[in-house]
Parts: structure tokens; sequence; C-alpha cells
């Protein structure tokens, strides 16, 4: 009888077997390769990710040690001047009156003028929305108007009119001036957008108002890393802002803030 149907020997069955294994070991081969380059390049990225966490880490507390040394500086000198204020030179009764009294006074005006600082920043914090510039322009127009009726009894008509225009254009340069310079404070950066935004929100829910700004760097590979600094608004007065950022400094213990001239 004749055998129907396929029949392989046994040598072509051995070479089927060796392609299957040899294709199944390429194939696994390929995915371990793949997959440790995957592996690989993750790990760059969160080591690049950590290096820029820490070298902002490492800025602000650079700059909260030297805040800090300053403030030691001006304690130690505080305490100096008290200690000299206090010597006493023998023999000289009049002279140890007229000196305690001296010593007293000072004590009084420095204690003065931290009461009248703490009751600045109280007054400058309920009134850091004013409109600077419109109080300029009003100062402006009232001087003007009162230059105006001082000097023109006494001025022919094109002393009069020249004089408004110069006095014109100097109100107009003044305010010029005054409107190109402004400035903002740089508060503290952060290395992710979650950190940013609580540290905003609580900001907000104390009635301080802050920006958010997207930052970029570069790493040592020349690779681009975002990370993100909180701002303060922009100020026309450096004083207001000056009184504004003590006020941040106080209620968020920050330290090593910088002021930026737009």
């Amino acid at each position: 009888m004749e055998k129907k149907g396929i029949f392989l020997e046994n040598r072509h069955v051995s070479l089927l077997l060796s392609a299957i294994i040899f294709i199944g070991f390429f194939v696994f081969i390929s995915g371990y390769f793949f997959g440790k380059k995957k592996t690989v390049e993750k790990f760059y990225s969160k080591i690049d990710q950590e290096s820029l966490a820490d070298h902002v880490y490492y800025s602000v507390c650079s700059n909260y040690g030297n805040y800090d040394k300053d403030q030691e500086q001006e304690s130690t000198e505080d305490s100096s001047v008290d200690k000299d204020s206090v010597v006493i030179l023998p023999g000289e009764s009049q002279m140890q009156e007229s000196e305690s009294q001296e010593v007293n006074v000072s004590g009084q005006i420095k204690s003065q003028n931290r009461q009248d600082k703490k009751s600045d920043l109280k007054t400058i914090k309920q009134n850091v929305n004013i409109d600077d510039v419109s109080v300029t322009q009003e100062f402006a127009e009232n001087e003007k108007t009162l230059s105006d009726n001082a000097s023109y009894e006494c001025m022919s008509e094109d002393e009069k009119d020249s004089g408004k225009n110069i006095e014109n254009t100097s109100a107009q340069d003044c305010q010029k001036d005054l409107l190109k310079e402004e400035y903002y404070a740089e508060l503290v950066g952060f290395g992710s957008k979650t950190s940013a935004n609580v540290f905003c929100n609580r900001l907000k829910k104390r009635g301080i108002a802050v920006v958010l700004k997207k930052r970029r760097s570069k790493t040592s590979r020349g690779r681009n890393v975002d990370w993100y600094q909180a701002i303060t608004e922009k100020f026309d007065n450096k004083s207001d802002l000056v009184a504004f950022v003590d006020i941040i400094k106080d209620k968020e213990n920050l330290k090593g803030i910088k002021i930026v001239q737009c």
C-alpha cells in the first residue's frame, strides 16, 4: 500500500528545529538590548533632573548661608557697639552722665526706628497695589500749575509760552524715566511644577500675589532641562518692592532673594 501525506526526513526535521531555535535566540537578544537601551536612557534623564534639582537647592542653601553670616556679623557689630557704649571712664563723672544719656537716647531712637519700620511695612502691605504712575502724574500736574501761577505775572508772553513748553517737556521726561524703570524679585526655584504650584497657592492664600515662570537650563551633557521659578509682580518703585520682599521673608522664612531691574 502507498502512504499518503507529507513525510520529512530526519535531516529536514533537524534543520527546521535549528532554524526555530536560532530565530527565538535572535528575538530574545534583540529584545534584551532594546530594553537595556531604554533603561539606560531613563536612568540618564533621571540623573540630569536630579542634578538640576541639587544645583538649585545648593544655590538656595548657599544664599541662605551668606544671609546668615551677614546677620551674625550685624548682630556682633550691634553687640560691640552696645558694649562700647556702656564703658565708663574713671574720674570723669560729668562725662559719664552725658554718655549715659546719649546711650539711652540712641537706644530709644533704635527702638523707635524699628517700630516705624514695622508700621511702614504694614502700611505698604495694605497699599501695595496703588498705581504709582497716576500719583506721579498728579504730582507733576500740580507742580506745573503752581509754577505757572507763580511766574505768570512776571514774564512776557513769549517767555510764558517758552516756559510752559520747557515745563511740559521736563514733566514728560520725568514721567518717561519713571515708567522705564521696573523691578521684580526672584523668590525661589523648584525642580518640579507641582512644588512650585504648592508654594504659589500658599502665598495667594495669604494675600501675596506671585508669578510662576518656566526656565530652561542646559546640563553638563548638553541636554535642556526645564525648572520653575516664583517671582513677584513688577514694581515701579524699588523701595516698595524691598518692603514687599521683607513681608514675604517674614512669612515664608526665605533668604537670598534677588531683585532684578527690567
